[in-house]
């Protein structure tokens, strides 16, 4: 049954879905799980449940790993072949009587800001969390994950955020000044980076934060 004054919530993180109640039955639940340092699987599930009828959606964001399907590029790297993207799956959970919108970037402190607005003056436009793979000498695959900054005219295959690149294009793109590694970069320590889910655009990131940037409190709206 849907009730009168249907319940509404706006997230900043995928995160936060577990807190969200269904309008149609509250047995429905959203659970989210992350898997993490598995050579099998790594990525961020979402997943619609109810005690009866079990798993009624789910979408596993940013997956990789050996149980991943990925496609070749051109540089002999992967990405993965497919991936919802946000409208649909928020078109998903609204079939279950989730009724969610999702803003991601509006609440971030100060500081990080106007790390990004340093960023964006060194002409990266871009930020992601990067996946980065590389094989042993048994040809066993590792990953390690950075936030980086990159511009996208030179790494196109980067604004796929399923897409991992290899030990050795991550380590050129370092080294050619087309990205920057901000996980190892002592001016970025502390920073928490668990809302970047997604590549974002710095420009974008930084007007949805207007406000705090200019030393102006958030807008609640």
């Amino acid at each position: 049954m849907e009730y009168n004054h249907p319940l509404r919530y706006r997230i900043s993180s995928w995160k936060q879905l577990p807190q969200c109640m269904s309008n149609n039955d509250r047995e429905l639940r959203i659970t989210v799980t992350e898997f993490r340092n598995n050579f099998e699987l790594c990525g961020t599930r979402i997943s619609v449940v109810h005690p009866r009828f079990g798993v009624l959606f789910t979408e596993v964001l940013g997956a990789y790993g050996s149980y991943v399907t990925t496609m070749a590029t051109s540089n002999n790297a992967s990405t993965t072949a497919f991936e919802l993207d946000t409208e649909h799956i928020l078109q998903e959970l609204r079939k279950f009587g989730f009724f969610i919108v999702y803003k991601q970037v509006d609440h971030l402190p100060k500081k990080m800001l106007e790390y990004l607005n340093t960023l964006r003056g060194l002409k990266f436009d871009k930020l992601r969390v990067l996946n980065v793979w590389e094989r042993d000498k048994t040809g066993e695959q590792s990953f390690k994950w950075y936030v980086v900054g990159f511009k996208s005219c030179k790494h196109k295959y980067w604004l796929n955020n399923g897409y991992s690149a290899s030990k050795k294009e991550f380590t050129e793109a370092l080294l050619d000044g087309t990205a920057i590694n901000i996980s190892e970069m002592n001016s970025a320590k502390g920073f928490n980076w668990s809302w970047l889910n997604f590549v974002a655009n710095i420009d974008d990131v930084l007007k949805d934060n207007m406000g705090t940037l200019a030393g102006y409190p958030p807008s609640n709206n």
